[in-house]
């Protein structure tokens, strides 16, 4: 082979490589392309996600007030960012999810299909109440109105024809009656007729109640200077939440005197989960909790443990402690006249109770809302 013939194929070998090297590099921008378009996809997507589950434990919070659910489902999302603005969820009073509307309250029990059921269904079988709030979460219109939640905008797609993408989420928020307070009561307190006109005083000197700690198996109540884990547990700056429905519970039938005071410090301090209390002139009137019912007639007794059998929702009208000292949330009843303690008590005055078993545990409207599992 001649040098001129050498050097021809030696040209056109290069050629073919550089076309190689063009056609790998336009490859490799595309999947660059793709994976930043794909990623940012990604991001939007879950600050949506965050979004409609805020948006979502917010509306929950308020039911069974439909007009305050939306409004703080909406304003919660409003505080939410996501692909770069921020998020709006439309409101048109409906309960069904559409293009102009974003939020609707149902009912959500996982043992049923569906196991959301927008608007629920009260006299059903089984009965299906209000007990949740689903929320939509888009960016998937075709509009460049500033007010609307428009596509989410794509860096690279756009030059193959795809500037925008459509990004949405979804989120339920649940209000399951769990254990709400460190104490459980008795099933006899559940029967019609148990709670006199004037309230029943919850005691374990009554025989009607004990202490517990739920799911932890020290129970000690605790009065003095070195509490007991009740004390320590009620004393946190959170209130419990705890499914223990057919769990077998320890308790404690101590009257501990500084228990009975720190709740008394729980029930009048405003602050302390005031969503489930009344309060008028800033001084706190009832205080509704949802507390465990146990399966025996004295829940008191020891050393056995105490089985579950449900729930009960009750409204406290006053707590009260002889208890010395400064009680962990350092509130005490009003003094004077406008005293509900006439001194020396102690015990937790309900004046209405609402029962359900653990399997009908749905009919109940929790305190505390969560996202749906």
């Amino acid at each position: 082979m001649d040098t001129d013939a050498k050097v021809t194929i030696g040209r056109n070998e290069k050629g073919m490589v550089m076309v190689y090297v063009a056609v790998l590099l336009i490859m490799l921008f595309a999947f660059v392309a793709l994976a930043v378009d794909m990623g940012y996809r990604h991001v939007a997507k879950s600050q949506l996600q965050t979004a409609a589950d805020a948006a979502a434990l917010a509306g929950a919070a308020y039911l069974p007030d439909y007009n305050l659910v939306r409004f703080y489902a909406m304003s919660t999302a409003h505080r939410n960012n996501a692909a770069g603005s921020p998020v709006k969820i439309e409101n048109n009073g409906t309960n069904t999810l559409s293009d102009t509307n974003d939020i609707t309250v149902g009912n959500f029990n996982r043992k049923l299909n569906p196991a959301y059921l927008p608007g629920g269904d009260p006299a059903g079988t089984p009965p299906r109440p209000i007990n949740a709030v689903q929320v939509q979460v888009r960016r998937t219109q075709n509009t460049n109105d500033p007010e609307l939640q428009s596509k989410v905008d794509l860096f690279f797609a756009s030059l193959f024809g795809h500037p925008s993408i459509g990004v949405a989420a979804t989120a339920i928020a649940q209000r399951k009656p769990r254990a709400g307070a460190y104490f459980m009561i008795s099933r006899l307190t559940c029967n019609p007729g148990a709670i006199p006109a004037g309230g029943l005083a919850l005691a374990p000197d009554n025989g009607n109640m004990a202490w517990t700690s739920l799911l932890v198996k020290s129970t000690s109540a605790g009065d003095g200077p070195a509490p007991g884990v009740v004390r320590a547990l009620i004393c946190k700056d959170y209130v419990p939440d705890v499914d223990v429905c057919n769990e077998l519970l320890y308790t404690s039938n101590g009257v501990a005197a500084d228990v009975f005071k720190d709740y008394e410090a729980s029930f009048y301090d405003p602050e302390y989960d005031s969503k489930n209390k009344t309060i008028v002139d800033g001084v706190v009137s009832t205080w509704t909790l949802i507390v465990p019912v146990a399966d025996v007639d004295d829940p008191s007794k020891q050393p056995d443990t105490v089985p579950v059998k449900g729930y009960a929702r009750i409204t406290l009208t006053r707590a009260c402690g002889s208890g010395v000292g400064k009680a962990c949330r350092d509130y005490s009843a009003p003094t004077g006249k406008a005293s509900p303690c006439s001194g020396g008590e102690n015990d937790i005055v309900i004046s209405a109770i609402e029962c359900v078993s653990c399997e009908e545990s749905y009919k109940l409207l929790g305190a505390i809302p969560t996202l749906a599992d």
